[in-house]
């Protein structure tokens, strides 16, 4: 129910303070949005009330984490980070989800979504490097709505630097553990 899934939320977001104490930016994404389309369909009257906004309902301010709205690229230094559902028309990864995204950007990137942990990299006619990366999910990998699917657990960590530049991690976590 609503009320379970709100709380594993809360609660998930707790211990990633607390296990990583530091900054936690929570990139709105396709299942996220969802809670303002209900809103909207069934509940207008609901809508532009503080109380009733995502980050309001799941606290995330107690826990020091930042939302970053749906449509909206996030900055890390100078590493764009989107969730895949934003790019219009979507795209199906031809080979793996980083590849789909570099075929999109032509540009270093990260996004979440797809839910398989890849990374692709080109160099130009330049010799300048390209890296896209997808992350893997933290979410239950047989969900009803889609139980056979090639999806990972994973997360990115990212480190910038005072210059932009940064540092991807894209890590897997394979039975419980991070590899």
């Amino acid at each position: 129910d609503l009320a379970s899934e709100l709380e594993i939320g809360r609660n998930f977001l707790k211990q990633l303070q607390e296990v990583f104490k530091c900054p936690i930016y929570f990139k709105i994404g396709n299942h996220c949005d969802r809670w303002e389309n209900y809103l909207r369909l069934q509940a207008p009257e609901l809508l532009g009330i503080a109380d009733f906004k995502l980050e309001q309902v799941l606290r995330v301010r107690e826990y020091g984490t930042t939302i970053i709205e749906s449509k909206q690229i996030a900055m890390a230094g100078k590493l764009p980070i989107m969730h895949g559902h934003e790019w219009f028309g979507g795209f199906a990864p031809p080979v793996n989800p980083a590849r789909g995204l570099y075929l999109k950007a032509k540009e270093s990137c990260i996004i979440g979504h797809h839910h398989r942990t890849s990374e692709h990299t080109e160099k130009n006619l330049k010799g300048e490097v390209t890296t896209t990366w997808s992350t893997g999910c933290l979410c239950g990998l047989q969900p009803e709505y889609m139980p056979f699917n090639n999806w990972n657990h994973g997360f990115a960590h990212v480190t910038v630097n005072n210059d932009g530049s940064y540092n991807v991690k894209n890590i897997r976590i394979i039975d419980y553990k991070i590899v």
